[in-house]
């Protein structure tokens, strides 16, 4: 049996920490390269700040620029008063301009990790779901799942990887243009800082309860919207027939205008702090001037450290809304871009080194028979047992029938079959050899499984029977054999487009006996040697029926055909028949025993 480990993400890490072990080395390589590019960044603002009072000094007093400045520019033709202010001018733009495009390469790149880091975690988390076994897959809720891959794993990127990264900007930048202007106007700062403080300090504790409150109502509406929508689609004809248009159009609006308030909600409070720091900011300044005036002995000196501040100011203000307010939005997305990393956490339940490629798969055809022994199942330990004690033995080239009443467990036994489930107890063997995690990949190779409803996909018909294979790489002569073998030739030959003709979306543009027909050349495409049919035909009438287990019937004995009914009739060609009750099997007859009537 195969060992299930648990799918439950790790508890007791926050967001930033799972992210982090989520990572590859590389990914993790180029965000180091990221923070070494924030360094140089936050340097350049720096210098930028720095070069405030020396530019005033300058202007008003060009023999005060320092020494090694005046023969630097005195290299270049700098000697006059006017060409000296001039050159110090000209110093600070390029400064400016030096920073502003360190910080622009900062952001692209932010922007691209963050992309490529989503992009990485929605490939992760779709493949993981691809390999949890069956019994796990009956248990996923499709609406959580296709919300969990096309929206939350999008937002995951922009309510947490680039708020995240901007914001580890904004604080970087904060704190050493904090530091500069520390180093020249020590009193000012310490006022400036004590006022951001308090004031992102009342902002964090009045914004964080409804931030949350407003994230976790828009992780639960979600998928709820996606719900909602998968229903209208998918009981269309019920929904015209009953004419109860309004009242799914009402659900829908009800849960979509929900959702759109506390999305609203979410970006008003993600935006408002913005202008409260504004406001305060503008505030601060105009008071630090009024108070560095009034205590100043010389109120002209104090100008080059007010412009020093004024500048740095200019340079925090935009810093702390961004720290600010990208807060909010980690906050208001703390729980989709929970959401999205447990799927991204999901456990596949065979490890990586047992999922076998089918292009390395034993592609090994049974050639005997396949026996269950002493098979027990359920899906869990407080789970009642579904299947108790079955002992059979299947025969290469035969057909047997499966019935019994609903809760039985057929499908369940033909799940066990095809490799999808494992025993409990017990164990089944393919020509004596027990499946195992050796082989179990390489045994689903050779089944097909044709059920009631046939998935297709809205493409041509050649890429329906050729389905899971890549346009390029599908073998047309395999095709066409299929197609013949299962009695679509004529079908499609009298369509203009032949193979290439669309099906609709799942199939809504071919008829029923069509679409399992379709089933059933997908199967004999596959060269699989075993092939089971679920209820195949019991949604057709009984003419399409009959015609279509003529076809069934016509394949070859190198196919072995397992077939679930509950038309008695369709099992009449049949070299046994199985009947499953509570479980068990109930007994083994020939198909002359049947009913007349059934």
């Amino acid at each position: 049996m195969i060992k299930e480990t648990s799918s439950r993400p790790e508890t007791g890490k926050g967001n930033i920490q799972r992210i982090w072990a989520l990572l590859p080395a590389g990914r993790r390589n180029q965000l180091g390269l990221l923070v070494m590019l924030l360094i140089v960044s936050v340097l350049s603002e720096a210098a930028t700040v720095t070069m405030v009072v020396p530019l005033i000094n300058a202007l008003a007093k060009p023999e005060s620029v320092p020494t090694f400045l005046r023969g630097f520019f005195e290299l270049f033709g700098g000697h006059t008063t006017d060409q000296i202010r001039l050159s110090m001018a000209l110093l600070f733009v390029i400064l400016i301009l030096v920073a502003a495009g360190i910080r622009l390469l900062y952001l692209w790149a932010s922007m691209r990790v963050s992309f490529a880091i989503g992009s990485d975690f929605t490939e992760t988390a779709f493949q993981k779901t691809l390999t949890l076994p069956y019994a796990e897959q009956t248990r996923l809720n499709s609406s959580h799942l296709l919300t969990g891959l096309m929206v939350k794993m999008q937002q995951l990127v922009f309510v947490g990887l680039i708020p995240l990264l901007t914001a580890a900007g904004a604080l970087v930048l904060a704190m050493t243009i904090v530091a500069t202007l520390f180093l020249i106007a020590p009193d000012v700062t310490i006022l400036l800082v004590l006022l951001v403080l308090a004031l992102v300090g009342v902002l964090v504790l009045g914004l964080r309860t409804p931030l949350k409150h407003t994230g976790e109502m828009v992780a639960r509406l979600q998928p709820k919207f996606t719900e909602r929508m998968q229903v209208a689609r998918g009981g269309i004809r019920e929904i015209i027939l009953d004419g109860t248009q309004q009242f799914f159009a009402h659900e829908l609006s009800r849960t979509q205008r929900a959702l759109r308030h506390y999305q609203a909600r979410g970006a008003f409070l993600s935006s408002s702090p913005r202008l409260f720091m504004e406001a305060a900011f503008m505030l601060t300044i105009v008071g630090l001037a009024l108070w560095t005036f009034k205590s100043a002995d010389d109120p002209i000196s104090v100008i080059p450290q007010l412009s020093l501040v004024a500048v740095g100011a200019m340079k925090i203000l935009p810093a702390a809304q961004l720290l600010i307010q990208n807060w909010a939005t980690i906050r208001n997305g703390r729980a989709v871009v929970r959401d999205a990393l447990d799927l991204v956490e999901i456990q596949a339940k065979v490890r990586g080194e047992d999922i076998v490629p089918l292009a390395k798969s034993d592609g090994t055809k049974f050639a005997r028979d396949i026996r269950l022994k002493d098979v027990w199942f359920r899906y869990s330990a407080e789970d009642p047992y579904i299947l108790r004690g079955i002992n059979l033995t299947i025969y290469k080239g035969e057909r047997i029938g499966i019935i019994g009443q609903t809760g039985a467990g057929k499908s369940t036994l033909i799940d066990l079959i095809m490799g999808l489930l494992t025993p409990t107890r017990g164990e089944i063997e393919v020509d004596e050899t027990p499946l195992d995690r050796s082989n179990l990949f390489a045994w689903r190779k050779q089944v097909a499984h044709v059920p009631q409803s046939i998935y297709l996909t809205d493409a041509s018909v050649a890429e329906n029977i050729a389905f899971g294979v890549s346009k390029s790489d599908i073998d047309r002569e395999c095709v066409i054999d299929s197609a013949q073998k299962a009695s679509i030739g004529r079908f499609v030959n009298d369509g203009d487009a032949g193979f290439a003709t669309l099906v609709g979306e799942r199939g809504m543009r071919i008829s029923g006996g069509q679409r399992q027909r379709i089933g059933i050349a997908r199967a004999l495409y596959k060269s699989a040697d075993l092939i089971v049919l679920d209820e195949a035909t019991s949604a057709l009438d009984s003419d399409t029926e009959a015609r279509i287990m003529r076809t069934i019937h016509e394949l070859g004995r190198d196919k072995t055909l397992l077939m679930i009914a509950h038309r008695l009739t369709t099992l009449r060609g049949c070299d046994r028949i199985i009947e499953l009750g509570s479980g068990e099997i109930v007994r083994v007859f020939q198909p002359d025993e049947l009913d007349p009537i059934g």
